[in-house]
């Protein structure tokens, strides 16, 4: 993984860095969307995954045309107005404000801030290595002080096994 992240951060070009992101972007809203649909939301996964892979490839251009620029307006209300169809259109509402707002949620969780890599590649690779590194150090850190001093949960609800003592190392 470590020789595929350094070919796909400083060795690709932009089109296929832009293509990688696409593809996680996609596995993320799947995944996202997969539990979702679990807990009851309505999403459609499918459609849902396929809008928000759109994000990643359509933005952040280095050269926006006037189709480009045109693009984003329609595949924005295209996609409200397919997934109001789809959610109105079942025999209960209920949930239906629940669903969509998952879904939108998923597209800006998800979709735009993962996107926010490609300018960041644009500036220049090294910052997409280091936001990387700094991401995993700050991971492996909370994991191995948590797992070591760990004592007080941080939000036992939401995550059993997260620490007070492993947020502080990550942060730090």
């Amino acid at each position: 993984w470590i020789l595929f992240s350094y070919a796909v951060i400083f060795r690709f070009p932009i089109w296929g860095f832009r293509g990688v992101i696409a593809v996680l972007v996609g596995l993320g809203l799947f995944e996202f969307y997969s539990l979702a649909e679990k807990k009851g939301f309505r999403v459609g996964k499918f459609f849902s995954t396929g809008m928000g892979v759109l994000v990643p490839l359509l933005a952040y251009r280095q050269h926006l045309t006037r189709e480009i620029l045109a693009a984003y307006p329609f595949f924005t209300v295209f996609f409200f107005l397919v997934f109001f169809g789809y959610q109105f259109a079942k025999g209960k509402n209920e949930g239906s404000v629940a669903g969509l707002s998952v879904t939108a949620a998923g597209i800006i969780y998800i979709s735009v801030l993962f996107s926010f890599m490609i300018p960041l590649r644009l500036e220049g690779a090294t910052l997409v290595a280091y936001l990387l590194l700094v991401t995993k150090g700050g991971d492996v850190g909370a994991y191995l002080v948590g797992s070591a001093v760990g004592k007080r949960p941080l939000v036992p609800r939401v995550s059993p096994k997260k620490t007070v003592e492993g947020t502080v190392a990550a942060v730090a």
